[in-house]
């Protein structure tokens, strides 16, 4: 393994004394997008920033593309020549090399707004909050969205939520969004004792897990309304490909979050118990879609349904939508789901007697 931090028409840095702030990018496979992504990180207008990308064994051109940067711009370093084990690994490593007093994620196949990182740090240091958000663009592999509004630190829009309110907005998904990658952290998750990291052996919904325990340590979220950042839809990816068994990981993930929050900040619990519902409902039809057979999951999905429905149903700022159609989703798709494995669920029922 190696890391590549050249310095060749260093630019100058016009940030002064202001924290430095470190962005890690996962890297595999992504030479159709990887370029706009860098740019758009090396056109902020926060300019005391290290670019943290991490390749996970690109076949592609990706990681010759992301040298080129690397040579023409010192805040570039590429940890390279390893094969992780996904995802969480991936950031997982780029944290432990992180410099910054700040850190972001950003997606190798995302972009972002050149005020994207200033509206971040300016309103931590406005509200005193340990974290940061700000809006979010969906867009097409082919859609270009201008994200370039103004932003203005003397005057601009930001909300400020205590730990409860942050997690019932987090595991509603209103506003503060659970993803990792339109937000900003305090160096302090990431270091000491009680460090936060990803689990590695999730695969899928990752976020989950590491954003509860992230939010159980903070006091104070902020969130800024502009759509600063560009998430890309792609085909092809983990999130649209079949089910399989790395995806089944988020149950695990979500299990999680609802069994910590329920004793650490049950204030909470109703939404976080909502939102696992919601994920096992989600996977449910999956499995039943893609004709994915797993009694283990399947009876997990089951108990999940049978102890944490009632906490939905008490979940008033989950959209009224899941809170009438998921209880009826689940014994639909139970029924849907023993039709076409029968044969298999009288089998194990047989040897479980």
């Amino acid at each position: 393994m190696k890391t590549l931090a050249k310095n060749f028409n260093e630019k100058v840095n016009m940030a002064g004394m202001e924290d430095l702030i470190s962005i890690v990018i996962p890297l595999y496979n992504s030479e159709r997008f990887i370029s706009k992504c860098v740019e758009s990180l090396l056109g902020q207008t926060y300019t005391n920033i290290e670019v943290i990308i991490v390749d996970d064994a690109s076949t592609d051109n990706s990681l010759k593309i992301v040298e080129g940067y690397a040579q023409k711009d010192s805040r570039i370093n590429i940890l390279c020549g390893k094969k992780y084990s996904g995802v969480s690994a991936v950031r997982n490593a780029g944290l432990k090399i992180a410099n910054g007093e700040y850190i972001c994620f950003v997606d190798s196949d995302d972009y972002v707004s050149k005020y994207f990182l200033e509206s971040l740090i300016t309103s931590v240091k406005d509200t005193g909050a340990d974290i940061s958000c700000v809006g979010v663009s969906i867009v097409s592999e082919s859609q270009k969205k201008n994200l370039d509004k103004p932003f203005n630190p003397n005057k601009y829009d930001c909300k400020v939520y205590d730990k409860v309110e942050a997690m019932e907005l987090l595991f509603t998904g209103r506003k503060i969004r659970m993803n990792i990658w339109n937000k900003i952290f305090h160096k302090k998750f990431f270091t000491g004792e009680n460090k936060t990291i990803y689990n590695e052996n999730i695969y899928h919904g990752e976020d989950v897990a590491f954003l509860y325990d992230v939010f159980s340590k903070t006091q104070k979220v902020a969130f800024v309304p502009m759509k600063y950042y560009a998430y890309t839809k792609r085909k092809g990816s983990l999130v649209h490909s079949k089910m399989n068994v790395k995806k089944l990981t988020y149950l695990s993930a979500v299990k999680y979050a609802s069994e910590k929050c329920k004793k650490e900040l049950p204030e909470a619990h109703t939404h976080v118990a909502g939102w696992r519902v919601g994920v096992n409902v989600e996977t449910f039809y999956y499995m039943w879609r893609d004709s994915y057979f797993d009694y283990e999951a399947y009876q997990s999905i089951l108990e999940t349904f049978r102890t944490q429905m009632k906490c939905l149903k008490k979940s008033k700022k989950q959209h009224l939508s899941i809170r009438l159609f998921a209880p009826l989703g689940a014994k639909g798709l139970n029924l849907l789901y023993k039709i076409r494995f029968r044969k298999k669920l009288k089998e194990l029922k047989k040897l479980e007697k």
